[in-house]
Order: structure tokens, then sequence, then C-alpha cells
């Protein structure tokens, strides 16, 4: 049985707004949940609360400040692996040294890198118990 009280969409409303005012509609429906312009008008003429989204700039700055880290730390491990590859193939000594050098250096570099990472994750812990 189909229902005879139902619900339609069918009465049409235009509105013409300034250039100013549209886009302010459109900044706010970007920072909202709704996904068409009709349905965050919808919301806001029923008085509904619109749930929005608000980014943390400083954490996305720490993110990406991670990623860069990430990718740093990676490439000093493959010097190490090529570094130790070498190693277990030369016999010379005197290249050898040379090679134990470099490697210190590359252990250096990482953990100057790691101390970064920790640095970075520290201050996202302390942003995160702030909020």
């Amino acid at each position: 049985m189909a229902k005879t009280n139902q619900t339609r969409k069918n009465h049409r409303i235009t509105v013409n707004f300034t250039l100013a005012e549209s886009k302010k509609i459109d900044n706010q429906l970007k920072i909202s949940t709704c996904r068409t312009k009709a349905e965050y008008l919808h919301e806001l003429i029923r008085n509904r609360p619109i749930t929005t989204l608000y980014r943390n700039q400083s954490l996305e700055d720490l993110i990406e400040v991670i990623g860069i880290l990430n990718l740093e730390i990676n490439t000093l491990k493959a010097k190490l692996l090529s570094t130790v590859e070498t190693l277990y193939t030369n016999k010379n000594s005197v290249e050898l040294e040379a090679y134990f050098q470099e490697m210190e250096m590359n252990i250096t570099g990482l953990n100057t890198k790691m101390d970064e990472v920790k640095t970075q994750i520290e201050k996202i812990v302390e942003k995160w118990l702030q909020s």
C-alpha cells in the first residue's frame, strides 16, 4: 500500500544573491559536511545545526614536516644498506676504512633525523593534550 501522506519537494523558490553573499555561502558550504548548496540551504532554513570542519593548521604543518623527515630517513637508510653491502663485498682494508667513515657519518645523520622525528612527535602529543 502506497503512502498517501508523502512529503514531496515540489515547490521552488528562486533567490538572487549578490556576489559577496554567494561567496559567503560557498565558503560556509566548503567547511560544512553538506554535499550540495541545496542541502546546506535546507539545513539553514530548518534551523538545524550545521556541522562544520575546522582544520588545525599547526598540526597539519607538523604532519607535513614528519612526512619530509620520513623521506630523508628512508634515503639515509638506503645509503646505509648500500654501504653495508659494499663492506661485505670488499676485502681491501684501505677501501674498508673509507666505507666505515661513510657509514659512521650516515649513522650520525640518521640519529639526527630520528631526534627531529622524536621532537615533532612530542610537539604533536603536546598539541593533542591541549585540545
